[in-house]
């Protein structure tokens, strides 16, 4: 034991051991320090998510991402679709973290110069819209601005909103005149090479104003909607709004979609200041400019739906997809509903695939999964057909079909609104009701209450008055309503 002592003596005194041992102490300081100030909390609670069970939610980064299938038993050689229902979480942090990560802002706006833009008063209030959004940017911001009509142009590269520069972007915008035709794929591409002419540690954000149709240019929609998925792989964020009755919905939506940015629709444009501002706020809380879920799906099963976002295929072979989600901001939860149909040919134990999150923030990325219990059922023999019931999980499965399959319907009706099909709009509605019926006698849960009839009613007299009347005004109260219903829709869905 002695000799063993005057060791330990001889190693304490080494100078090595010493400034270990003083390391230690400083670390072991620093952290009982950081424990007892205003920090304390977020570590206290960081420590408590590493110890603690949490079945519904797993995560790889400060993002938390949960799922719940609307059931988990199936009967063999039944129907399989499936819904999940899926929660991005992202983090909330204390101001003080929040506030030292916040970046400027590059904002460009791509402005209509159409004829058009003269009718309802729409061009002086964009132009005032404009004019409202440089006086909220801060002196480190910057702003880009493009007018296109049958070509692009730059009328302002990106400049810093110094007080210097205020008045002169004023002049500016003031002056701005339209011109003829009108050419978003133009205007898009100006805008992207503007904010990816030098890297940039920015939120880079570009909005699209238009209240027309493309008709020069690039005029199919899927060809534009994959150059906003270009723009949008490059880090920024496109976001679009639709001014009056003119514009395609469906196509400023899509661009939107793809680009992880925001869609307004907006028929009276009193309001079109307030949204440019909430944009602006929304960019200021942004956590991540894109995210993107990564689903692989066991052979035979199929993706159906993923809230009305776009799917695009990764690698068929291998039954992958990816779901563009958009942009996260601090504290804010993304609920969305994805339909699956699971193979049910044979018995067994299963999962629906693996569902993996991508989030791109400060030029970071980030990732979370879903837990693969979380995506599990089993296919059971026909005569277990009572347990598959009773595994249906009421309130996600009531959530899909009066929430996310009702956005659906309302989205199939206002496509045919659009192109002036009564009949088949209301077979759509017709159909719905029927569908609903069934899942309310399959499942047993209520499902048509005294609201739900109400909205389906609703739909309905809507419908029959927008088909009422002269030519011209079946025409204006058709185009009203399929944008009202289309907006309607993605709300529903994504809720």
């Amino acid at each position: 034991m002695r000799d063993f002592t005057i060791q330990l003596k001889r190693i304490l005194a080494t100078g090595r051991t010493q400034s270990v041992m003083f390391a230690g102490l400083v670390a072991i300081t620093v952290v009982w320090v950081a424990w007892h100030t205003p920090w304390g909390p977020w570590l206290r609670s960081g420590a408590k998510l590493a110890h603690a069970k949490t079945p519904q939610a797993v995560s790889t980064s400060d993002i938390t991402l949960h799922a719940e299938l609307s059931q988990t038993k199936f009967v063999q050689g039944q129907n399989g679709t499936v819904y999940v229902n899926l929660g991005i979480q992202a983090p909330a942090p204390l101001d003080a973290m929040r506030s030292a990560e916040r970046l400027p802002i590059d904002m460009v706006v791509v402005l209509d110069r159409s004829p058009s833009m003269l009718a309802a008063n729409k061009w002086p209030y964009a132009k005032a819209a404009v004019l409202e959004l440089l006086q909220r940017l801060g002196p480190t911001d910057r702003i880009g601005l493009i007018g296109f009509d049958r070509a692009a142009h730059v009328y302002a590269e990106l400049t810093e909103v110094t007080p210097q520069a205020q008045q002169h972007l004023r002049d500016l915008v003031q002056r701005l005149q339209v011109g003829s035709a009108t050419n978003i794929g133009a205007g898009l591409e100006r805008g992207g090479a503007m904010l990816t002419q030098q890297p940039s540690e920015r939120v880079q954000k570009m909005i699209l104003l238009s209240d027309g149709e493309t008709n020069t240019g690039i005029t199919d929609p899927q060809a534009l909607a994959k150059l906003a998925s270009e723009i949008s792989n490059r880090h920024v964020v496109l976001s679009t709004i639709g001014m009056g009755l003119g514009f395609n919905e469906a196509l400023m939506a899509a661009l939107a979609d793809h680009g992880m940015g925001y869609y307004a629709y907006l028929e009276h444009l009193g309001t079109l200041g307030d949204i440019l501002t909430r944009e602006l706020e929304e960019t200021r809380s942004l956590y991540a400019e894109r995210s993107e879920l990564d689903v692989q799906l066991r052979a035979g099963g199929k993706l159906v739906d993923a809230a009305g976002y776009p799917i695009e295929p990764v690698q068929l072979a291998q039954n992958r997809f990816r779901i563009k989600t958009g942009q996260l901001f601090w504290g804010a939860h993304k609920p969305l509903m994805l339909t699956f149909q699971a193979p049910t040919t044979a018995s067994g134990e299963f999962a629906v695939g693996n569902i993996d999150l991508r989030i791109h923030t400060g030029g970071a990325e980030k990732r979370a999964a879903v837990r693969p219990e979380q995506l599990a059922y089993s296919v059971v023999a026909p005569d277990q057909k009572p347990e598959a019931i009773a595994s249906i999980r009421g309130d996600v499965y009531r959530k899909s079909w009066v929430q996310n399959n009702l956005g659906r319907m309302r989205k199939e009706v206002a496509d045919w609104i659009r192109v002036g099909n009564q009949p088949k709009a209301q077979a759509a509605l017709n159909a719905y009701r029927q569908q609903l019926d069934d899942a309310e006698a399959k499942s047993g849960v209520l499902m048509k209450d005294k609201k739900v009839e109400q909205d389906i009613v609703q739909m309905e007299t809507e419908l029959h008055e927008a088909f009422q009347g002269s030519d011209a005004q079946q025409v204006e109260k058709q185009n009203r309503l399929s944008k009202s219903m289309q907006y309607k829709s993605r709300e529903e869905q994504r809720k």
